[in-house]
């Protein structure tokens, strides 16, 4: 079941993502590293409907408490087929209610591909933390996996900012498996085999309202106006 919320003082979404059991993929050698991988002509999938199977989000840092209400997955990956990411938004102020949330259908070699990288990353192993020393407002990418029935996470602290803070040697390889997963996610559609829709608006199917009392300071160079509400009762 795909939710999304929508927190109304602080007028932002939050996409939330409700998953069960999940059946086992293949698991390709190595962990170490992310070389492309050979993708099954008849990738299973990993289980029934629109349960989850990869969620990363960005979050964390020296933030106020209403910003991890606002904060969206930067990719949420069902094992339908379905992969939502966000898209770019217009630089306006106030923003628009609501986020510029892109769905692409993935093929079957398009998802198992995504799950043989998820699996040579590391990332259906124990929960972990990778911490860093040297900085004390860095955010986190957090990584949420849901195969073989398990949930897993594994937060990275700093992910990407390995020259500039101090990170102990043994998680060298594991960062270095994590930001490439990244960038395969990015370059999917030209993973050997695999099929990759095109992205289109994701439709909302609901809505829940949040009331937060943690709001900015008014700026007096904004004069608002009222705005027709965007909702309809029911």
């Amino acid at each position: 079941m795909k939710r999304i919320v929508l927190v109304s003082a602080a007028f932002a979404i939050v996409l939330a993502a409700c998953s069960l059991a999940a059946s086992p993929a293949p698991s390709p050698a190595g962990t170490s590293g992310l070389e492309p991988t050979a993708v099954p002509v008849a990738s299973p999938s990993p289980g029934p409907g629109d349960e989850l199977v990869l969620e990363i989000v960005e979050g964390g840092g020296l933030v106020p408490d209403h910003v991890p209400l606002v904060q969206l997955p930067a990719v949420a990956v069902y094992a339908d087929g379905s992969m939502i990411t966000q898209g770019p938004m217009i630089e306006i102020y106030p923003g628009p209610a609501l986020p510029n949330l892109q769905l692409t259908r993935l093929s079957a070699d398009a998802l198992g591909h995504i799950v043989a990288l998820v699996r040579q990353a590391g990332l259906a192993g124990p929960d972990r933390t990778l911490n860093v020393q040297g900085i004390a407002d860095a955010s986190s990418t957090i990584f949420t996996t849901d195969l073989g029935g398990a949930r897993h996470r594994t937060v990275a602290v700093a992910l990407g900012s390995e020259a500039d803070v101090s990170v102990p040697a043994e998680d060298l390889a594991a960062r270095a498996a994590l930001v490439a997963l990244q960038q395969h996610l990015v370059d999917l559609r030209s993973a050997p085999g695999a099929v990759v829709g095109e992205d289109r608006p994701y439709e909302w199917t609901a809505l829940r309202i949040v009331v937060s009392s943690d709001l900015p300071e008014p700026d007096p160079a904004v004069r608002p106006g009222p705005i027709a509400w965007p909702l309809e009762p029911g």
